[in-house]
């Protein structure tokens, strides 16, 4: 007989690693490319406390990422609004997949590094590991 609540339980452990390994997942850096990018415009969004910051690449791309002014970078599509107020209407070198910024360097100062993005996905698939764990501990347990 199939105990329902663990089953349960555990189906939604597995959705949640799942969910950290989907949503932290990066391009390999020699997949993304390099180019420079002028900073367009600094959008906020309507009844909310979050800005998108736009780029526009040589060849016409447009890139984006999310920012909320004063709050430090949670996930890899945020950006520093900060540091990109000072940049609106200057280029900077950007390493990107077409849609979002990996790596954004203005002149020697890093404002977005991919190293940081790789430590998110590190400790993203630690606790996928651990949420896969639970779920074996959780159908197992008698």
């Amino acid at each position: 007989m199939i105990n329902t609540p663990r089953l349960f339980a555990s189906l939604i452990f597995i959705a949640i690693a799942i969910y950290l390994v989907i949503d932290t997942w990066l391009p390999a850096r020699d997949d993304l490319q390099r180019g420079e990018a002028k900073v367009t415009n600094i959008i906020s969004q309507p009844n909310t406390s979050w800005y998108v910051v736009e780029m526009t690449t040589s060849n016409g791309a447009q890139i984006t990422c999310r920012s909320k002014r004063g709050r430090p970078l949670a996930g890899l599509n945020a950006c520093p609004l900060e540091k990109f107020e000072r940049l609106l209407g200057q280029s900077v070198s950007v390493m990107h997949d077409g849609k979002h910024a990996y790596e954004i360097m203005a002149g020697n100062e890093i404002v977005i590094d991919h190293s940081t993005h790789r430590k998110a996905q590190t400790i993203a698939i630690i606790l996928a590991v651990l949420m896969l764990t639970m779920a074996v501990l959780v159908w197992r347990r008698r």
